[in-house]
């Protein structure tokens, strides 16, 4: 793996700005100075041949976490939080922030952190409370918390939102990508036919966020999985209007190279959608399960899961080869072997509208 410095170019419309990243000697994330409301470029140099995206979820900060040597052996550009990070299920403040200083201090993490980039968005039980959304009475000061955690500057914007999603542009031209974390928590309604998950200002957000990205893979993570319809387990399926609104939106912003990240199972999995709207097939990749799993699942059903799920404590791995204009989407297991691995080319990621014609002799 390519080793890149790493300049964080922050844009808004007042201008751009442009700093060093910080290898952070905390354990916390490296810091990040931003004028924007939601999106931070990161140029990478030398232009990368490979970039690699970690990322991982439903991590007990009372628990060994025996991942973040193996993790740190792929070396990976940076690191992404899908929620969990800590167990709270708390009103209790003081108590949630000493359990993200408690993870702050683990010394596998402080070790990594100190070394990769780390973002995140949260999910419930470090939101909170247990499926909870709009309802949860503490969620401004929860969202103080988790940014304290992830070292946001106190003059960023995310903090004066309500919600913490956010977008990151890593490399640039032809050999970026977009990472879109969003927040299934702030705005999240109860479940029901027409209950929505985003909030009327994250879906604008959104849409223009996928309209307006140049990237050659876009990675959209969300907290709880988007694909899988058959479990009952917390998922988009039990939001079918804006599980279907999100889907139009990939279509009509007809982007190409999106995938979907995903944790909140306990286990890893991954799943594909064939959708004629959105013209080419639509990967989803599961992980959870950093420091606990279900490990005893056996069998569930999901009709779209490719492969077999992986039961045992993993982190996800999303690697982008730009010579070869491949990417693959993989699970690895403690033992740093893949349990899961899939390579797809970027050329298959394309809509059919948008995808070049093959030479005469071909056709």
């Amino acid at each position: 793996m390519l080793r890149c410095a790493l300049v964080l170019t922050f844009v808004s419309s007042l201008g751009c700005q442009a700093v060093s990243a910080q290898r952070a000697t905390a354990p916390v994330p490296p810091s990040f100075s931003s004028l924007s409301p939601a999106k931070v470029l990161v140029s990478i140099s030398p232009p990368p041949r490979n970039f690699e995206l970690a990322f991982g979820s439903c991590n007990r900060s009372t628990l060994p976490q025996p991942l973040w040597s193996t993790i740190a052996l792929r070396k990976p550009n940076a690191f992404a939080w899908l929620g969990d990070i800590i167990y709270a299920d708390t009103e209790d403040m003081p108590f949630m922030r000493l359990l993200y200083a408690q993870q702050a201090g683990s010394a596998d993490y402080a070790a990594f952190a100190a070394r990769v980039p780390v973002v995140g968005t949260w999910d419930d039980h470090d939101y909170g409370q247990n499926d909870a959304g709009k309802q949860y009475p503490k969620r401004r000061e929860s969202q103080a918390a988790l940014l304290d955690f992830l070292n946001e500057p106190r003059e960023s914007a995310r903090r004066r939102r309500e919600g913490v999603y956010v977008s990151y542009v890593f490399g640039a031209e032809e050999r970026s990508i977009k990472l879109i974390l969003l927040d299934l928590r702030y705005h999240r309604e109860l479940p029901g036919a027409d209950a929505d998950t985003l909030g009327a200002a994250q879906w604008a957000w959104l849409a223009r966020e996928l309209a307006e990205s140049t990237a050659a893979l876009t990675l959209i993570a969300s907290s709880f999985q988007i694909l899988p319809e058959d479990h009952g387990s917390e998922s988009w399926a039990h939001f079918p209007a804006a599980r279907a609104r999100l889907l139009r939106l990939i279509a009509a912003a007809g982007s190409p190279g999106v995938v979907l990240l995903s944790g909140d199972r306990h286990f890893a999995e991954l799943s594909m959608l064939e959708d004629p709207e959105i013209g080419y097939p639509l990967f989803e990749l599961t992980s959870s399960g950093m420091t606990h799993s279900w490990f005893n699942i056996g069998h569930e059903p999901n009709r779209h899961r490719i492969g077999a799920l992986y039961p045992l404590l993993n982190f996800g791995s999303v690697s982008v080869d730009f010579e070869q204009q491949s990417v693959t989407l993989a699970a690895y297991g403690q033992d740093g072997q893949a349990a899961i691995s899939h390579t797809v080319p970027l050329a298959r990621l394309v809509p059919s509208e948008l995808a070049p014609e093959p030479p005469l002799g071909a056709r």
